[in-house]
């Protein structure tokens, strides 16, 4: 697909692929006789998770450790330093979720407490 395409898919400008390619983190699939960029399907997926470990706090240095585990080469033997990476962030994530969760319930106990608090109130007048 074409950079705009790659992009818009994306949810990004054209910059932000820029960015991330100028820090060899993303790469065209391949370019034209004219320089145009293509990325095909694989690239997106790469890109979702780039903007996806972005949003969620990873600076651009672990960013790019993770893309190498992620684009793991499966017919490797010697993959324990991709296979600690990703033992890393997915401890990474689940300790996230939990204090996510955590975190959910309460905001869920204030709302319940504020609600009761209001209809008590109204009830009243």
């Amino acid at each position: 697909m074409k950079m705009g395409d790659f992009a818009a898919r994306a949810g990004v400008g054209h910059g932000t692929v820029y960015f991330y390619e100028k820090m060899e983190m993303l790469f065209p699939t391949e370019r034209n006789g004219r320089g145009n960029r293509h990325y095909d399907e694989a690239a997106l997926d790469n890109l979702n998770m780039i903007l996806f470990l972005k949003e969620n706090g990873y600076n651009l240095d672990s960013i790019k450790d993770f893309l190498e585990s992620y684009n793991f080469d499966y017919t490797q033997q010697k993959n324990i330093k991709k296979l600690n990476i990703l033992e890393k962030h997915a401890f990474f994530v689940r300790e996230k979720i939990k204090k996510l969760k955590e975190f959910q319930r309460k905001l869920d106990k204030k709302i319940e407490l504020c609600s009761v608090t209001i209809n008590s109130k109204e009830s009243s007048l």
